[in-house]
């Protein structure tokens, strides 16, 4: 299905939000390297390795939750409670994933009124990967059954990225890591940190720039 970037669905086929999000396969680096974060706040990478690195993935977090996005390909599992209703109470046929942009679903999953695992057949509903944030749609003659109550009676797995190099992840929001991390860096040149409160500042319009939605998880 080709929509485009973003979405707005209405009535019937309203979308909603997966409710919590957990990251199951993590890339093997991060979207900056050593070097290039070692070189932008002027610090010894040899020394202050241990904490580059820290600040490096405390970045990369803040810019994933903030704009609901992934930065290098992983692999996550959204969870619902239930299929969402509208005012209405008509029940909606679209689930929102929470990290754009979204490459695959892998598997649905829901409990059953007796509370066991089960999965529903890719051919009940389609994946639209064009849209931001990315959709499972269910298809109009498919019954969406009946839930076993709980927190995560609803489960997709799923994989979302801009890709596996650090380059493929768009420049602005590596300018918004580095930002971050000099607003943060205890050590370093104090020339190179600029001033703290503006890099904050220019980090998020950067990254807000890029929200997903207005949602965060």
């Amino acid at each position: 299905m080709n929509l485009r970037h973003s979405v707005n669905l209405r009535y019937a086929d309203a979308a909603v939000l997966g409710e919590s999000l957990v990251k199951t396969s993590v890339a093997e680096t991060y979207a900056l390297d050593l070097e290039a974060v070692s070189s932008y706040i002027r610090t010894d990478l040899d020394q202050d390795v241990e904490e580059i690195q820290l600040l490096i993935q405390r970045a990369d977090e803040a810019v994933e939750r903030r704009s609901s996005r992934a930065l290098l390909t992983s692999t996550y599992r959204s969870y619902f409670s239930f299929w969402p209703t509208l005012s209405t109470d008509t029940v909606s046929r679209v689930l929102e994933l929470p990290r754009s942009p979204l490459v695959s679903v892998a598997s649905v999953k829901y409990y059953d009124t007796d509370n066991v695992l089960q999965t529903i057949a890719a051919s009940n509903y389609i994946v639209c990967t064009d849209t931001e944030p990315g959709l499972v749609f269910f298809v109009s003659d498919y019954d969406l059954p009946e839930l076993f109550t709980r927190p995560d009676a609803i489960q997709v797995v799923f994989t979302s990225g801009y890709g596996t190099s650090p380059t493929s992840v768009p420049a602005s929001l590596r300018q918004a890591m580095l930002l971050l991390i000099r607003h943060e860096n205890p050590s370093g040149d104090p020339n190179s940190r600029g001033n703290k409160l503006s890099d904050h500042d220019a980090a998020m319009n950067i990254i807000d720039s890029y929200k997903v939605g207005g949602w965060s998880v």
